[in-house]
């Protein structure tokens, strides 16, 4: 019956009889969920697409700490410069001024992204050590709006070697151990 309304009866501008929805000037469907609701659009996060170009670090922070290292590493990173550029419709890299890449996808409404695993080796023998230091860095983000982020990174640390006990008892800590810290990166 209301298929043959539908024929006698003019649709309302914007409606879409062959998939019987409400599209959007220019087409497509007037809200990006999956259609379950009454379409009032009050479940769909605005999706922030992140301006390519140089970025720069303004502030980072230590969330925690058990390694009793962090603070080694945070001061260094306010000022750097990352370059975003799009490699696909979710797909962007973060190349850091001294060449570091980092690969993340956008993981869907809300500006939230992933980057890939990546891992870095200290060798011990530079401080008088015979070990490695093993970091695992695992960056989540947020693009708040296109062109600001916030970066939580969780780095988690082991060691290898004869001297890692004496690496443990400078630091008053064991492997494997974690930090993580707070990067907040503005266009």
């Amino acid at each position: 019956m209301l298929l043959l309304l539908s024929c006698v009866t003019p649709a309302p501008e914007g409606y879409d009889t062959a998939n019987d929805q409400v599209t959007r000037p220019g087409g497509g469907d007037a809200d990006t969920d999956t259609d379950t609701d009454t379409d009032t659009d009050a479940d769909v996060d605005e999706v922030v697409e992140p301006e390519e170009g140089v970025w720069v670090i303004l502030s980072s922070s230590v969330k925690s700490d058990n390694c009793g290292a962090a603070s080694l590493f945070v001061g260094e990173v306010v000022g750097e410069t990352l370059t975003l550029t799009m490699q696909s419709v979710d797909a962007f890299d973060f190349q850091r001024s001294d060449g570091v890449l980092e690969t993340c996808k956008l993981d869907g409404e809300g500006g939230l992204y992933s980057c890939a695993e990546r891992y870095e080796d200290f060798d011990g023998a530079e401080y008088g050590y015979d070990g490695t230091l093993h970091l695992t860095y695992s960056p989540v983000g947020n693009f708040s709006e296109p062109g600001r982020s916030a970066m939580d990174v969780a780095t988690v640390a082991t060691c290898s070697g004869a001297d890692c006990s004496e690496v443990e008892i400078a630091f008053s800590t064991t492997f494997p151990c974690e930090m993580r810290f707070t990067l907040d990166a503005m266009k």
